[in-house]
Order: C-alpha cells, then structure tokens, then sequence
C-alpha cells in the first residue's frame, strides 16, 4: 500500500486548517473529498424522529454480545449479491487496516465513514485496496487500489469521545464512497433501498478480522453473514440484532426479500438507514470518477 501511494499520481490531500474552519463556518458545504476537493452539494441530511437526547459513546467496533454469534460462511463468493460485496484494506500510513464495502456500480464502492476518515484526528487515511468477493486467498475479481474516497462534512465536524468510539447520533453520518478507475467495471453492484421498515428480516455481510488469516506475509479473510431484523429506526439510524464484529465494518446490511442494501455496519448493531438524501450522496460521489 505504502509503494502504491509513493507511487500513485493522486497522493491524498488532507485539508489545510483554514479548509477545516471553512467547514466549520460554512453550512452549505456538505462534503469533501481525500483529493481535497470541497463540494457544495442540494442536500444536506437532518436528524429525524430522535427519541432521547442521552448520546452515550459505544465503540466503534465492539463484539456483539448480546446477540448470539450466528455468523455463517459465505462459499462461494462469486454468485450474487456476494460478488457485489469486496474486503478492503487500507493504511495510516504507518499501520494496516481492514473493513468491508460494496459496490453500488461499476467503479463506486460504498464503505464506511470510519474505514476512510478518522474524525478524531481529522485525516484520511492514505489507500484503499479493494478486493472484490474475495474468498481467502481466492481473489477471483484481483484487487483495485485507490487514493480517492468521499464523506460528509458532518462527518468530519462529529466529535468523538476517542479514536475508537462514535456517538449515536453520529451513525447517520458514517456512511462513505471510494471512487475507483474510471476503467474499472466491475459486473456486479447492490441497489439501495431508503425505505427500510421495522422488523424486516436483514441480512449483515462483511469480513470478520477473527476469521483472517497470515499467508506469505500477507492477512487475508472469509466473507461472512449474520441474519437479524430491524428493531428500531430512528435518527436516520437503525438498530438491528445480526452479529457484527471488527473487519465487517461498512459490509452491507441488506433486505433477505431482495438483497436490497437499507444499511451498512457502522457499530456492533446500529447502522444508517438510507434515506433518498443520504442515496443522492453516495451517487453524487460516485458520479465524479464517471
């Protein structure tokens, strides 16, 4: 990762303290980008239907315990919607990460917010690699690297209590796009549903660090999916009862009725339900590298 960003003609481009206070003062910029471009997009996203104003900080990425861990192979990974779903890795720079994403076209992969902007030290991370369906060390689709990902200014302004934690009025916002090649194609993609329901039965993929493994040097992972139901909606947010562990983090969160993406993994069992608003996002973005 760290060659092909010495290497790479698009090196992220944090922004500039001025850039953050701009961000700060200016509520008609809604998102920004790694390659320091500023945008001033139609919409912007509100809170809605928020019950209690008690926003207590859970982790980030905890172990789902009050669930039972019903996690289930995913083989193969090449039949849909599978093949929509990439493990992706990515790196600060010093230290090696991995999460989960998807592809909603071609080159657009949709992953978490805090897979690609760490808002407690406000910084992207530097690369993201990209590797669809992949099944151990069966990569049937390669890899694709990027330097270019997207996230919303309410994003960057959320404030969290520490570097492993968010706070759930926060989740709404952690939400992402890493824009590929624009010649890349890759065949398969999820189409997002923003009207999820109370007690639709889900179904949580993504690659759990717990089941990665060390081969000639390199950490590779099993897809794997968790099934549950929708408990609660509310705050743009939904509370769901898969099981979700570290890894799996921006994996889809998607209806067993259509394989529909309503969500993705932000924490152990909370996840943003996709509204029309946060959809025009994640396609705006996804527009640019067109």
């Amino acid at each position: 990762m760290l060659n092909y960003i010495k290497s790479t003609k698009k090196p992220v481009k944090n922004l500039s303290s001025e850039d953050l206070k701009k961000l700060q003062q200016d509520p008609s910029i809604t998102s920004f980008s790694s390659q320091g471009e500023i945008l001033k997009l139609p919409f912007t996203l509100e809170s809605k239907n928020l019950e209690s104003k008690n926003y207590s900080a859970i982790s980030s990425l905890p172990i789902q315990t009050a669930a039972a861990d019903n996690r289930v192979r995913i083989n193969p990974t090449t039949t849909y919607p599978y093949n929509a779903i990439a493990q992706i890795d990515y790196t600060d720079g010093t230290y090696g990460y991995s999460c989960t994403g998807w592809f909603v076209d071609k080159n657009t992969v949709v992953t978490a917010a805090h897979c690609v902007y760490d808002t407690y030290n406000n910084k992207f991370y530097q690369a993201w690699y990209v590797y669809p369906a992949e099944n151990g060390t069966q990569l049937p689709y390669g890899g694709m690297a990027s330097t270019t990902a997207y996230v919303t200014s309410s994003w960057q302004l959320a404030n969290p209590p520490d570097a492993d934690s968010i706070y759930y009025k926060d989740v709404q916002y952690d939400f992402a796009v890493i824009n590929l090649s624009s010649s890349i194609n890759h065949p398969n993609y999820l189409t997002i549903n923003t009207n999820p329901q109370v007690n639709n039965n889900i179904f949580s993929v993504g690659y759990p660090a717990d089941k990665g493994f060390m081969s000639n040097g390199s950490y590779y992972y099993y897809m794997y999916g968790s099934s549950g139901n929708i408990s609660k909606i509310e705050n743009n947010t939904i509370t769901h009862t898969a099981y979700v562990t570290p890894g799996m983090s921006g994996g889809p969160i998607m209806l067993t009725s259509n394989w529909n993406a309503v969500s993705l993994n932000s924490t152990s069992s909370w996840g943003i339900a996709f509204s029309t608003v946060s959809k025009n996002f994640i396609l705006t973005w996804g527009a640019q590298n067109n």
